[in-house]
């Protein structure tokens, strides 16, 4: 490990449980997993909880849900892509945040709550707190400038009891990734801000880490220390690092790799005893003070674990596995069932021990101080965008658009799709109605890394309107034997089916309109 000194903010605050994490909607692939690594079922001492949801292949739509010990609790009926993306209990209550049809949406005991207006606009929710009955959402609203089709800007913001409050002004692109609250009540939150780590208290950034971490992840809060996990650099070395900045004691790299790792959600018992998840060159990793270990049964492509927890010594992963949703208890697999819906996603963990006398006390990322108020729950995670290693990538996405549309023979349109002539066809233009044959070859970024490229074979006939909304409107601006370059934006891509760092390159050629 690595250290870094920075400012120490001398926060002489006890504070209680409420640790956060993030994740991002992914989909799984169903290729089985090998059975000498998997438990069937927790402990029954202890309820586990899971946020996240189920991917409808038919539908093409992710149903949200929670799950306690393997039994899923469905929140939305499957008519919209929505995903829960964090979850914490109150009591006898199941608090549950994310995003349901671009709406960032809350749900308490199954009870369905939009916080944001206006179907489709990828506002997002990642991480719920809930402190002496108020509950907090922290995540971000997507802002129009004059409609669906026009400039946006990201408004970082937290929802209290479902009252928003913006912490950027709309200038640049912000988030919220995450969110701790003080014994106190001041509200900490993690994020980023004009393409930078972003911290606020109560509402005002601090710059304290501004100059060691470049991504913050995840924020929790205990025994008067304030830790953020997220990503850092080495001069020298090309790849990323995973870190966590302690207030007191500056930043400590976890890695040193000339690939990518990354540091998504953290974790801090009574005891000082900081755990973290993540990746080292897409391994799924964690780490107990500093010290690694590897965790088996991650597909390809999708590197990160994405919340943490512990109860006593135990340690509880949840993240996405060769069969799908599923959570690592001490290392080993324990998968959840794949129901009518699809394929599981497991996006937030939160652990609950019954007490002898019945009482609940939750383990989502710090320790319950019972002694000092009621016992409530911390956050997790989610997804943004989303704000982990994918809030670089979303940054560097953010950058392609803006360099590229200042080249020459770039158009950009309204609605953010760009493209570029190589060609013009002599025939006439397809409508979103008109069936078409096209030859292409796609290219799919995440931020400036290549992830996929392919070219298609005989070109079948496909109906405009189908298509993704980027393709087809490139479609319709090209006559009949003309060749294109599109760069499509992710709200013009897969939705919410992708991610926000996603970028799609076609290079197509009209060949016909088949009447």
């Amino acid at each position: 490990m690595i250290k870094l000194s920075v400012l120490n903010l001398g926060l002489g605050i006890v504070l209680f449980g409420l640790g956060s994490f993030i994740s991002f909607n992914v989909q799984a692939q169903n290729k089985g997993i090998k059975s000498a690594n998997k438990t069937n079922v927790p402990q029954k001492e202890v309820d586990v909880y899971i946020a996240g949801a189920s991917y409808n292949p038919t539908t093409l739509k992710h149903v949200a849900k929670y799950w306690k010990n393997g039994v899923p609790v469905q929140l939305t009926d499957g008519q919209n892509d929505a995903t829960a993306t964090a979850i914490a209990i109150d009591g006898n209550d199941v608090h549950v945040a994310g995003f349901d049809n671009g709406v960032v949406a809350y749900w308490k005991n199954g009870e369905r709550i939009p916080l944001t207006s206006g179907g489709g606009r990828w506002s997002r929710a990642y991480s719920i707190a809930v402190f002496k009955g108020d509950v907090y959402i922290a995540g971000y609203e997507r802002v129009y400038d004059h409609g669906q089709n026009s400039n946006w800007t990201d408004w970082a913001k937290y929802w209290k009891n479902g009252q928003p409050v913006s912490l950027s002004d709309g200038r640049s692109h912000a988030g919220a990734s995450s969110i701790a609250i003080h014994q106190s009540g001041d509200v900490l939150v993690a994020g980023s801000y004009n393409g930078k780590v972003a911290y606020w208290r109560n509402g005002q950034l601090v710059d304290a880490i501004n100059s060691t971490l470049y991504t913050a992840s995840a924020i929790t809060t205990v025994n008067n220390d304030v830790y953020i996990a997220g990503i850092t650099s080495i001069p020298g070395k090309e790849g990323k690092q995973a870190a966590y900045w302690k207030g007191n004691e500056g930043t400590t790299i976890l890695t040193n790799v000339e690939n990518d790792a990354v540091a998504s959600s953290i974790a801090v018992d009574k005891n000082g005893n900081v755990y973290i998840a993540g990746h080292i060159n897409y391994k799924p990793t964690y780490w107990k003070n500093g010290i690694p270990t590897t965790l088996e049964g991650l597909s390809s492509g999708f590197p990160d674990p994405y919340s943490i927890a512990f109860e006593g010594s135990d340690v509880y992963i949840a993240g996405l596995g060769k069969a799908g949703g599923q959570y690592w208890k001490n290392g080993e697999t324990v998968l959840i069932p794949r129901d009518k819906d699809g394929t599981p996603a497991a996006n937030a963990i939160t652990v609950i021990k019954r007490n002898s006398n019945g009482a609940k006390t939750a383990k989502t990322g710090v320790i319950v101080k019972t002694n000092a108020v009621p016992a409530s729950s911390p956050p997790a995670p989610i997804s943004p965008i989303v704000k982990d290693a994918n809030a670089i990538a979303e940054e560097e996405a953010i950058r392609f658009f803006a360099d590229n549309k200042k080249k020459p023979g770039i158009i950009t349109t309204a609605s953010g799709l760009q493209y570029q002539v190589i060609s013009t066809g002599a025939g006439p233009r397809p409508t979103a109605t008109d069936n078409v044959k096209i030859q292409h070859k796609r290219t799919l970024l995440e931020g400036n890394k290549v992830i996929d490229a392919n070219a298609n074979g005989q070109p079948p006939a496909m109906l405009v309107k189908n298509l993704l909304p980027g393709m087809a409107e490139g479609i319709q601006l090209m006559n009949v034997g003309s060749k294109f370059k599109l760069f499509i934006p992710p709200g013009l891509a897969y939705g919410s089916r992708g991610k926000s760092s996603y970028i799609l390159i076609f290079e197509l050629e009209l060949l016909e309109i088949i009447k």
